[in-house]
């Protein structure tokens, strides 16, 4: 994929909510971010995820990368701000999420990715890759999740902050659902 033209499938015009059709293309822009993450930020960042809608196979999403580096304690965190703001990403401090690396990238005046660094044993670091793997081996609450971000996208189109937060109470419960499944502790 020619790198110069894949932003173009990433970003919401307009800062609107808005769903989209999965794209498999998106894995393709995470996995050059990642290779070019791990590159940049080496030693501090020592693994990559991409979580989120985006990271579903199949599922529609909002057009926005989440990616999410992990690094072993805060200080490299710290340490890898400088390397990740030459990436073309802008840092935003921890956003309103304690122990959180917050950071976005816009292309073309559209944000395309959002990027949780967390340093390694976070609670968010477990949560947010249970949630993904659960939504990757659950068709039926992938499904679910996918009526309910419509839903709430048609309701709060220019409205963000309410769209994720009305989110919030399915994220939790999916989340909570694949903590206590057995084999989440063998990932």
């Amino acid at each position: 994929m020619d790198s110069s033209n894949s932003w173009g499938l990433l970003g919401a015009d307009g800062g609107h909510v808005e769903i989209v059709e999965y794209r498999p293309e998106w894995t393709e822009i995470f996995q050059r971010e990642r290779a070019a993450i791990l590159e940049t930020c080496s030693p501090w960042v020592t693994e990559v995820h991409h979580v989120g809608s985006t990271s579903v196979p199949g599922l529609a999403a909002k057009p926005i990368l989440d990616i999410m580096p992990v690094v072993a304690n805060p200080s490299d965190g710290e340490n890898a701000v400088e390397p990740m703001t030459g990436l073309g990403y802008r840092y935003r401090g921890e956003n309103e999420l304690p122990g959180r690396f917050y950071f976005d990238k816009i292309v073309d005046g559209r944000t395309v990715v959002h990027c949780h660094m967390y340093p390694q044993g976070h609670s968010d670091v477990r949560k947010l890759v249970a949630f993904r793997d659960r939504l990757r081996t659950d068709r039926e609450t992938a499904s679910e999740y996918e009526r309910l971000k419509r839903i709430l996208a048609s309701k709060y189109r220019d409205d963000r902050v309410s769209y994720t937060d009305s989110k919030g109470t399915f994220v939790n419960e999916i989340t909570a659902v694949a903590l206590a499944d057995p084999q989440e502790e063998e990932r």
